[in-house]
């Protein structure tokens, strides 16, 4: 029996609690690097796409925009959904 690959961001499952974030905060991080995931088909590419300058995002990477919004999920939507329905649609990567 196989298992689905478990994601792994920065070193650490995306399930594991970050002791620097409060629950519901550590809710939207994992909502938000599984959205990456899913958007860019694996969990290596996501990482990277959340560690780098995003033009997007005025040259922050995706993880300081997160860190700014305070990892609010609505907050967190406003910002990234747009930008990951462009790559859906091939407007760029």
């Amino acid at each position: 029996m196989s298992s689905s690959p478990q994601l792994v961001f920065q070193g650490f499952p995306a399930d594991t609690p970050s002791p620097a974030l409060p629950a519901v905060q550590q809710k939207a991080y994992e909502t938000l690097v599984n959205r990456a995931a899913e958007v860019f088909g694996d969990a290596i590419t996501a990482d990277r796409w959340l560690s780098l300058p995003c033009s997007d995002l005025e040259g922050s990477t995706p993880l300081q925009v997160a860190e700014e919004c305070d990892f609010d999920d609505k907050r967190l939507k406003e910002k990234f959904e747009p930008i990951f329905v462009k790559i859906e649609h091939g407007i760029y990567y």
